[in-house]
Order: C-alpha cells, then sequence, then structure tokens
C-alpha cells in the first residue's frame, strides 16, 4: 500500500478539499507499508525517516505502484523547488533510484508490469506541451535495462490535454485509458482506451470514439480491467450541463464496440440512463476490478439518508449488478476514494474523516 499524507490545513482554510485537504504549498510525504501486519518499507538511506520523499520538505503526491513477485517499482511527483518525477526500485536488498529522465513531467504516472511486456517496465505519465496554450500529453516510456525513448502522445487529439492514465492488470492484452479534453479550455473531458501492440511496440485505439453516454457532458476517473479476454471500462459522468448529476457508468467492448452494462439507476429526466448509482445523484471516483472472473465496481457516493459519503460495491452477475452486503461500521463518515485490488484475495482501500475531519487511509479484506 502506497500513499501521500500531511498534516492538513483547518477546515475551511486554503487548500482543504473533502478529498484531499493539503494543497500545493503543503509538504506531503509518501509512505508505503507492507505484509500481514503492514510494517513501514522503508529506505536506510534516508537516515532513518519512515517515509520515502526525497525531498521530505516537497510536496510528494498521486503515487502509484507495481509488482512483479520479486521486484517493487514505486513512483510518485514530488514538487518544489525543483520538481521531480521519481520512479523507484525496491529489490528486498533495498531501494535504487531507476534515474528516469523526464523529471519536469507533470502528474498521476502509471504503472504497470503486464506479462505481455516480459520483463520491461511501463510507465505513462503526463507532461505539458512547451508551447502555449500548454495542454497535457499522455507519454509511454519503458524501463529494459535504462529508460527507453517515449511514445507518444498517447491522446486522441495532441491539441487537446489528457489526464490521469490507468492501466489494466489481468487478461492477455494491455490496456490503458484516461480522460481527455474534446473542446478548448477548459474543456469537456471525454474517456478513451487503447490498447498495446506489441508486435509494432504501438499504442492503438480500441472502439470508435469515447465511451461517454454523452461526449457533451463531463466525464472522469475511468478505471479498467479485463474479464477473460473482455476489458471493462467505469467512470463517473455528469448528466446536465452544472454537473449537479453525477453517474456511474460501465462499458464493455464487444467487437469494435463500447457496450454499456447497465444497472437500474435513473439520471433525473432519463430514467434508462443504467448508472450504477444506489440512492443518490452524486457519485464519483469508481475503481473496477476483477476477482475470480467477476467484475467488481466501488465507488463513493453521497448518501441521501445520512447525507454523508459513503462507498458502494457491486458485482455483475451475468447482467445484473448486485450490490455487495457489508460489514456495519464500515464507511461512517464521509468516506471518499475507494481503491479495488485483486491479487488472490479482492482488498478495498479508501479514505474516511475521523472525528476531527482528518482524513484517515483504511484497508478491508472483502469476502
Amino acid at each position: 500500500m502506497i500513499w501521500e499524507e500531511c498534516t492538513p490545513a483547518s477546515p475551511g482554510a486554503e487548500g482543504w478539499l473533502n478529498d484531499h485537504p493539503c494543497d500545493q504549498n503543503t509538504a506531503l510525504k509518501i509512505y508505503i507499508r507492507q505484509g500481514a501486519n503492514w510494517d513501514l518499507l522503508t529506505d536506510p538511506a534516508l537516515g532513518g525517516r519512515p517515509d520515502l520523499t526525497r525531498n521530505p520538505a516537497s510536496h510528494g503526491d498521486n503515487p502509484t505502484l507495481a509488482y512483479d513477485g520479486a521486484t517493487l517499482y514505486a513512483a510518485w511527483k514530488e514538487r518544489g523547488s525543483p520538481s521531480n518525477l521519481f520512479v523507484m526500485k525496491f529489490d528486498q536488498a533495498g531501494w535504487s533510484d531507476t534515474g528516469f529522465p523526464d523529471t519536469d513531467s507533470d502528474d498521476r504516472p502509471a504503472l504497470t508490469r503486464h506479462p505481455l511486456l516480459g520483463n520491461i517496465l511501463g510507465m505513462a505519465y503526463e507532461r505539458s506541451s512547451p508551447t502555449p496554450p500548454g495542454q497535457k500529453h499522455l507519454l509511454f516510456r519503458q524501463m529494459n535495462g535504462g529508460w527507453q525513448s517515449n511514445i507518444g502522445p498517447l491522446n486522441q487529439n495532441a491539441g487537446f490535454s489528457a489526464e490521469a492514465p490507468i492501466f489494466s492488470k489481468k487478461g492477455d492484452q494491455l490496456y490503458i485509458t484516461w480522460k481527455e479534453n474534446t473542446t478548448a479550455a477548459p474543456g469537456i473531458p471525454n474517456v478513451f482506451v487503447k490498447r498495446w501492440n506489441n508486435g509494432s511496440s504501438t499504442w492503438e485505439a480500441v472502439g470508435s470514439g469515447s465511451l461517454n453516454l454523452n461526449p457533451a457532458m463531463e466525464a472522469r476517473y475511468p478505471s479498467i480491467d479485463v474479464s477473460g479476454n473482455v476489458p471493462y471500462v467505469a467512470w463517473h459522468e455528469c448528466s446536465d450541463a452544472g454537473c449537479g448529476r453525477e453517474h456511474i457508468f460501465v462499458k464493455r467492448l464487444e467487437g469494435n464496440q463500447w457496450i454499456q452494462v447497465k444497472d437500474t439507476g435513473a439520471c433525473g429526466p432519463n430514467p434508462d440512463c443504467g448508472s450504477l448509482n444506489v440512492n443518490s445523484r452524486f457519485a464519483k471516483t469508481p475503481s473496477l476490478a476483477v476477482h475470480n472472473d467477476k467484475v467488481y465496481v466501488a465507488w463513493s457516493e453521497r448518501d441521501f439518508v445520512t447525507n454523508k459519503f459513503a462507498v458502494r460495491i457491486k458485482r455483475l452477475e451475468g447482467n445484473t449488478w448486485v450490490p455487495l452486503t457489508l460489514p456495519q461500521g464500515l464507511f461512517v463518515n464521509n468516506a471518499h476514494a475507494p481503491i479495488l485490488y485483486a491479487n488472490g484475495s479482492l482488498h478495498i482501500a479508501w479514505v474516511e474523516e475521523n472525528e476531527a475531519g482528518v482524513l484517515q487511509l483504511i484497508v478491508a479484506k472483502l469476502g
């Protein structure tokens, strides 16, 4: 488990958000825990500090992990003077810096150790164009001994900004999904998917156009995995121009078309939109994972009974979404940003406010 942690601003102060309380001017540290007892995985080279942040005064954010059973890789962005994107390697003997060359890159790196790449580490990341208007490009690099040249941009349209890449984990094919503006700033984010062609070492578009139910509405936080050989993507999308309704949707690939896997949720005037929402029009940050050949989706939704955000989880049974009955005592005080992880067992991590309004990281095993 990797995460970022800080001393938060007071509620209501600048930089306070309900799921990320520290602004970019606040020191933010990176931590990793491992094993049955959640032991801290530290770096002796840092003089006994429990965190892994290279510069403890920097703002480290958007950390991610990839593990192949023997070697662990971790990546994150540190903002400060200077700013850097680090990709670190842990081989049980200790940590080493892989020397990622594009240190001026932007946020949200994504790592993959998918078997299709063999022994090669793959990384997607954001890089702002050096020329105005500075749109963000998604780039892909492979590390095989050293870092190879960039592949990309992966953008559908290099004239618009793309952000938040994430890779699939299971299956014989490797997929990547992200959000990308389809209009000029401030833009309307749509969700796109590409598949890795190992023979030509290129990323190929999958399906026609974006996955949005309505390309004129904002879509964010896509998450992807593969059941059998079929990729499934979950995301949240606004159903009105002011984003007063946010709903969770899922599609799967059939041939060269993305087909919606509908649930029973209604989107305001559209009773047949097929969202996964339970009892609210405010749902966000979905995470999709495949466990025991079943597709699971978790997300954060504001409950209209308690008026707090709770985490919801559903499993796809055939073509029917079945809600999971969760133990009492979970998701009591505004729970946000769930992440599902399936590797033999199914785990979920999320952040939840304590009584003082400070976000705590919690992990649970499902099943």
